[in-house]
């Protein structure tokens, strides 16, 4: 779900969730759902929400896609909206120290305050993060509203505007510009783990910086990672007050400033963002006053660079140029964030799904409006997923895929158990999770988890890869069976998991899987999934619902990862725990009044009813609809042995039922 969008925010503690899993994983699919976010809005700049699937038109690449999921999003937020009802937002204010002065960092807080105020609602998850010398993150990602107010009101040291001034007509100046923006990739890169809509909320004075590559790749690291820049100028732009550059005197040297490696944006990634201590960028010598420049002829250079071509506002242009919106109005920040709000919480959310290795290749995007005098704003190029790296990616020997792929599979490779678990992500798109038996994939010096779906031509329609590295302490982060994940259109396929590793096949299992379509407006329900043991997510991830954790921990409840059972054994004396996700709830507020009936029959087709569940407590709303179930039914009355679960669900909101069922064998 990686495209030009709309914005965003990091929590520095956020990756140690991606880190259990994701740390030395590299993987690859040659499918993608991708949600465009399209902003409505009529002539005076309000939305306009009344629009149906029917009113748009999508073309991908220059050719009509098929529009498969549609929802609108109208609403203000703020304290009294209802929770659960639509996604909430997620916002980073961010406070660009570096370039505001003391009075104006004044103002940027009462804003902020305001805005947090009248406009975070019970779904929204907002941050703080503050860039001085480096960037740093004040508050991590969170849903209390007085720990977002206290991170705002804490104290903030400034630069000063004429020091701004002078830094920008010399080259510690220009280093420090670039440092901003290096720092602004590695936070946009980040975000893109998260999936979903983000916003992030500058409050600065803007600043200069030479025209180039450093720039260019921030733009193109927010598009691909659905992050939009929101900049709010707290005074008219430095840069066009000040008619020429002028270069520093001795006396006027910048302070120290700390710059951003490569190694200290990876550093960044994965939980110590706010603390990195990387040197300054490779291959450049490092000056007295740590701007990176000590040779005067660098320095000259440098800043003749500036004075001939400098981007004079960066931080509009970054807005501009991300789908975000600019205000330059120091007095009228309160009304330009009112306006902001109604952009963040009105739009509709366009799903299609790009296959065929699409997924992987850049995308022109044009939305067409059955409409007049209307303005959209949506992102115009869909980007491959920024958190991908194809040069460090699987690569596969050939004998191995043809081997996958083949109509056969051959008759002496050793077997590798795995476990089918069917959600969706629209009506017509299934997402096929592959739970494998770690014991048979971890043990390898340097492993491929590979993935295929053959339809009944012996056709592929859907491929995964995944590799990672067994360094040392590395097999501890595979807390959970290791996965892979496949999107298909409904069918019946022969789904194949295999593992490989230098030497080649080691490896394989297969299974038949009949895909269904969710019937529109009607109750549906994915895979029912017996549950082997739950674990902890991190306190910080606590917070964030479900859909923002990404496909690394795809099933996750109340807090929790949930980790299938790979042979549905259990011990009868021992609750059977179960999770599953419903969808088309007609009304998510009253998700504690759906209710299960389970029965379990055995090999001789006798039926045993077990306890009702009223799911009081064991629901959790993750969006319009969409409703997931975790529960536990006692056992301990049944005999041992082998028994077919049927789980039947009804909402009374919408009189309707919807049944699944799995194998279970009680010890």
């Amino acid at each position: 779900m990686r495209f030009a969008g709309c914005s965003a925010v990091i929590l520095v503690s956020l990756f140690t969730l991606a880190a259990s899993l994701a740390d030395s994983v590299n993987s690859r699919t040659d499918s993608q759902f991708v949600t465009v976010d399209v902003r409505v809005s009529d002539k005076s700049g309000n939305p306009v929400t009344d629009l149906s699937r029917e009113s748009f038109q999508l073309f991908v690449g220059g050719k009509p896609e098929k529009i498969l999921s549609f929802q609108s999003v109208s609403g203000q937020g703020g304290p009294e909206a209802s929770p659960g009802l639509e996604p909430g937002k997620i916002v980073l204010i961010l406070f660009d120290v570096h370039a505001m002065d003391a009075s104006h960092i004044a103002v940027a807080q009462r804003a902020a305050t305001n805005f947090v105020n009248r406009h975070m609602g019970p779904d929204d998850r907002l941050g703080v993060a503050v860039y001085g010398r480096s960037l740093d993150i004040v508050q991590p990602f969170t849903g209390n509203r007085q720990k977002v107010l206290e991170a705002i009101a804490r104290p903030l040291s400034s630069f000063g505007s004429s020091a701004l001034e002078r830094g920008f007509s010399g080259a510690e100046g220009i280093q420090l510009a670039r440092n901003v923006l290096r720092s602004f990739r590695a936070l946009s890169t980040d975000l893109g783990r998260l999936d979903a809509r983000k916003s992030v909320m500058v409050f600065t004075q803007d600043f200069a910086t030479p025209t180039g590559e450093d720039f260019s790749r921030l733009v193109e690291a927010a598009r691909s990672s659905r992050v939009s820049f929101y900049t709010l100028i707290t005074t008219g732009s430095i840069a066009q007050r000040r008619e020429t550059p002028r270069r520093p005197r001795p006396s006027e040297a910048r302070p120290a400033i700390r710059s951003v490696s490569s190694t200290g944006i990876a550093a960044m990634s994965f939980g110590a963002f706010s603390q990195q201590r990387g040197g300054p960028p490779a291959q450049t010598p490092t000056g007295p006053t740590g701007s990176g420049i000590s040779d005067p002829s660098i320095r000259e250079s440098v800043t003749g660079l500036d004075a001939v071509t400098a981007n004079r506002d960066v931080l509009q242009n970054l807005a501009k140029e991300t789908y975000g919106e600019v205000v330059r109005e120091a007095n009228d920040l309160n009304r330009a964030l009112d306006d902001f709000d109604r952009q963040l919480s009105n739009y509709y959310l366009l799903g299609f799904l790009l296959d065929g290795g699409r997924c992987r290749q850049s995308q022109k995007i044009e939305v067409k409006l059955n409409a007049k005098d209307v303005r959209l704003n949506y992102p115009r190029q869909y980007l491959p997923d920024a958190t991908a790296d194809d040069s460090t990616g699987p690569k596969t020997p050939k004998a191995v895929s043809s081997t996958l792929e083949s109509a056969a599979l051959p008759g002496a490779a050793n077997l590798l158990r795995f476990r089918s678990i069917v959600s969706y992500a629209a009506d017509e798109v299934a997402r096929v999770l592959l739970f494998a038996d770690p014991g048979q994939v971890a043990d390898a010096p340097a492993t491929v988890l590979l993935a295929v779906a053959l339809d009944e031509s012996n056709r592929v329609s859907a491929r995964y890869e995944a590799a990672w590295s067994s360094e040392p302490g590395a097999g501890d982060r595979l807390r959970m069976p290791a996965h892979a994940w496949l999107l298909l259109r409904p069918g019946t396929y022969r789904v194949r998991l295999a593992v490989a590793d230098d030497q080649g096949l080691r490896s394989i299992g297969e299974e038949k899987l009949v895909v269904a379509s969710l019937p529109p407006g009607k109750l549906g329900a994915s895979s029912l999934v017996v549950t082997e043991r739950v674990a902890a997510l991190p306190e910080s991830v606590r917070a964030l619902s479900p859909p923002l954790v990404g496909k690394d921990h795809p099933l996750t409840f109340k807090g929790y990862e949930v980790v299938p059972s790979l042979t549905n054994e259990v011990d009868r004396q021992k609750p059977l725990a179960l999770f599953l996700s419903l969808y088309n709830v007609k009304d998510v507020t009253a998700a504690p009044q759906l209710r299960s009936e389970a029965r379990l029959l055995n090999e001789s087709g006798e039926t045993f009813l077990l306890a009702p569940v009223q799911h009081l407590e064991t629901s959790q709303t993750v969006g319009t609809g969409t409703v997931l179930l975790g529960f536990t039914v006692s056992v301990s009355r049944m005999k041992p042995g082998p028994y077919r679960l049927v789980l039947e669900t009804r909402d009374p909101a919408a009189g309707q039922t919807v049944s699944c069922e799995t194998p279970v064998v009680l010890r």
